[in-house]
């Protein structure tokens, strides 16, 4: 671990979904720092930025209700005769039910979904009471129907065994159901029991739907997550939009992954590489707070022209500079924690750029003219898309080396030159100042195949696993393409 590592070690502090850093920013070195005397207002992008990541979040959001669909089915008396099984549907209903009535209650059985009109007392009573588990046909795919069209959180609590005719349905009636659910963005979380029908070895599921980091979602991990240490088991399947857990170790709330010499060395911390703004101010670096639909967003303003930062890049390399000195990447310091979703192993990432400069032009004009009229910023609707910039940046990825990261395999996301990029502008730029965006995305996403038909299967019936897995393989659900995280990177 370098040094300058090293003074970032413990500087970690956890706040929401994100670590940021609590040194101080202790000066900056103008020094090999050009500036092009171009002045751009960040503003316009801020607008840009927190404008869509709004539109995103309100064209998923979900209903405000909450429905509970409880398998009432006679084969239910085995799942809930456990005493973990009881433990769990216990805790579960006590925290889902209360005087105001917060969600919905659904019986499943006789084909029929219906509702439960009792008290909030008399729920909990039907749900616990093993006389109530006397008929047949859970109708568990025309559940799953009302889950989508209803487009609302929801709990699914049953053995996924469907009948048709009298029959087990062994085809993978589930999976249209989940590719719809998957593909909008949101989650479904499974909480497994094992249980035995006879001689049978079964699963019981407790199956969240919701959007992620949902309220339903917290509340059911709070009344379930405790037995994950005495038999019961998760599996988080995400589609295109699983919920990404970042962390990132800056020198502090101003200071962005740019480089940085050695904070206890002649430059005091400073980057000598690229310039970056970072006093705080209206024009300088930003960190964007985003909904868990977006990727995460940064801003780096550049003090330093394109063609000179090889040249940096190289005195920073030169023998007897000190490794805490010594650059190492354009950006890097920011970590991502691909295993809170079980369906995919993410083993590659990209670089994926764009010059936006036509774009960002249309939204000055759009928001100076809405401003003048008293009105909100809108996305202007004919705005020209970016253009393909080529041979410019590439991406990587690497276990991280810090400590205090919750879990075991997060990962560290870097950003390079491109080995073709000399200085000059590359294929796709037009101008020097004009404003980049680099789209870190998801390149290639493995389905975990044993792990589904694992979890999912039992002897006899793989309607459930086969389900699971081909939502997986799905175009629609796997998250190759997905933006990580955009950095908006401009010569200013």
């Amino acid at each position: 671990m370098t040094k300058r590592n090293q003074g970032r070690k413990n500087s970690l502090l956890q706040t929401g979904g994100l670590l940021t850093c609590g040194i101080l920013l202790v000066g900056a070195l103008i020094w090999l720092m050009a500036s092009c005397g171009h002045t751009s207002s960040r503003l316009y992008l801020d607008k840009f930025v927190e404008t869509l990541d709004m539109n995103i979040a309100k064209s998923k959001a979900l209903k405000g209700s909450t429905a509970v669909y409880v398998d009432f089915s006679d084969g239910m008396n085995s799942a809930y005769g456990t005493p973990l099984s009881q433990e769990a549907l216990k805790s579960v209903v006590n925290s889902l039910t209360g005087i105001k009535g917060q969600a919905s209650f659904f019986s499943l059985s006789n084909d029929t979904i219906s509702p439960l009109s009792l008290t909030q007392t008399g729920i909990y009573n039907a749900i616990m009471s093993p006389s109530n588990y006397t008929q047949t046909m859970a109708p568990i795919e025309k559940t799953l129907a009302r889950i989508i069209a209803e487009r609302e959180p929801a709990l699914l609590i049953t053995d996924f065994e469907e009948y048709h005719g009298g029959l087990i349905q062994r085809q993978n009636y589930a999976k249209d159901y989940f590719i719809e659910w998957l593909s909008e963005g949101y989650d479904i979380i499974f909480y497994k029991l094992d249980y035995k029908e006879g001689a049978l070895p079964k699963h019981l599921y407790f199956a969240v739907f919701d959007a992620p980091g949902g309220d339903l979602a917290q509340e059911v991990e709070k009344s379930l997550g405790k037995y994950l240490s005495e038999g019961m088991e998760k599996f988080v399947l995400g589609g295109k939009c699983f919920q990404l857990y970042g962390a990132h170790s800056y020198l502090s709330s101003t200071q962005g992954g740019n480089y940085h010499s050695d904070k206890d060395g002649d430059y005091k911390g400073a980057d000598i590489v690229t310039a970056v703004l970072e006093d705080g101010g209206p024009e300088a670096f930003k960190s964007y707070t985003v909904s868990l639909f977006s990727p995460y967003a940064e801003y780096y303003p550049l003090g330093i022209e394109w063609e000179k930062i090889p040249e940096n890049i190289k005195f920073t390399q030169e023998d007897g500079v000190p490794e805490g000195d010594r650059y190492t990447h354009f950006l890097s310091g920011f970590y991502v924690d691909f295993d809170k979703q079980n369906a995919y192993r993410i083993e590659q990432v990209a670089a994926v750029v764009n010059d936006i400069e036509g774009l960002m032009q249309r939204v000055i004009v759009v928001a100076d003219s809405l401003e003048g009229e008293g009105k909100e910023f809108e996305i202007p609707t004919d705005a020209p898309a970016g253009k393909p910039v080529k041979d410019f940046f590439v991406a990587s990825m690497k276990p991280a080396t810090i400590d205090n990261l919750p879990g075991h395999n997060w990962k560290e996301i870097m950003v390079d030159f491109d080995s073709r990029f000399n200085g000059s502008l590359p294929a796709g730029m037009d101008a020097e100042t004009d404003l980049i965006e680099i789209d870190v995305v998801i390149a290639k996403a493995i389905p975990n195949t044993a792990r589904i038909q694992e979890f999912f299967s039992w002897p006899g019936n793989t309607a459930l696993s086969e389900s699971v897995l081909n939502a997986v393989l799905s175009k629609e659900v796997n998250p190759e393409g997905r933006a990580i995280i955009t950095y908006f990177v401009k010569v200013s």
